[in-house]
């Protein structure tokens, strides 16, 4: 298990890609992981995007784990990152946790995006940032 200065090293250094796969399988514990992971269907000027699993819980909720690398920023347009994330959430997963890396302005965000609308009425979509100097 992470203590509070280990994630705050995590969430403070530069993303490392590594580290962040060390912690989801350490702390997460996702039932299916793809080494090799998934490329997302993303507009190239957007950047990149990659599904890396999934995570079972017990209350019977898919989390699918994403990374994604833009060229610009998704925390002002909440609603693109639901749109981008859209045909993913739909028909295999409840929810998703995503780890966005800014390649220009060196922010780098956890965010948590759920599609429970069928279930529940509601969109809530959570962002956890760090932007570093």
């Amino acid at each position: 298990m992470y203590n509070a200065n280990q994630l705050r090293q995590l969430f403070q250094n530069k993303f490392n890609l590594q580290d962040w796969n060390k912690f989801v399988l350490d702390v997460i514990k996702p039932q299916t992981y793809r080494q090799k992971p998934e490329q997302l269907d993303i507009d190239p000027a957007e950047g990149q995007g990659y599904f890396l699993g999934q995570k079972h819980t017990t209350d019977n909720f898919h989390i699918a784990l994403f990374y994604l690398r833009l060229n610009r920023s998704v925390i002002r347009r909440r609603v693109g990152l639901r749109q981008l994330l859209a045909k993913y959430l739909r028909f295999t997963a409840d929810a998703a946790l995503v780890v966005v890396y800014y390649l220009y302005i060196q922010n780098i965000c956890c965010i948590f995006v759920a599609d429970l609308t069928s279930k529940y009425g509601i969109r809530p979509i959570l962002l956890l940032c760090h932007t570093q100097s």
